[in-house]
């Protein structure tokens, strides 16, 4: 792992291997984190840390993946700014990119891993990257 500095800080980087990614696994956890509740103050964005630890997997529709919480959803802002972030298994393999919720349920959308890499590799066959 590499490291990064931030003035008086040091924080460790997470890399993520394609080679450990897949489809989710329902017997065991999945989680993420993100910053959220973006707000300005003066010139500067500041936002707070979250951290979901306890996702489980419902099911795949399509080229989305569904997660419950073990709560309902009250407030979507406890989950803007999220997406994108990547959803890993409590082993550490990446199974999807965070994608919405759905305010006044436990559901959390998530774009399948396997579907993101299709997409990169015809995007790379083609050179359109």
């Amino acid at each position: 792992m590499g490291l990064w500095t931030i003035p008086n800080r040091k924080r460790t980087k997470v890399y993520l291997n394609f080679d450990e990614a897949g489809l989710p696994d329902i017997t065991k956890l999945h989680g993420f984190c993100g910053r959220v509740r973006h707000d300005f103050k003066g010139l500067r964005m500041i936002s707070k840390p979250t951290l979901k630890l306890d996702l489980s997997f419902i099911g795949t529709y399509g080229r989305f993946h569904l997660f419950n919480t073990p709560d309902v959803i009250s407030d979507a802002d406890d989950y803007r700014g999220c997406s994108g972030a990547p959803i890993l298994d409590e082993t550490g393999n990446l199974v999807g990119l965070a994608q919405s919720v759905v305010e006044g349920s436990n559901s959390i959308f998530a774009f399948s891993i396997d579907e993101c890499k299709r997409l990169l590799d015809i995007a790379i066959e083609t050179k359109l990257v």
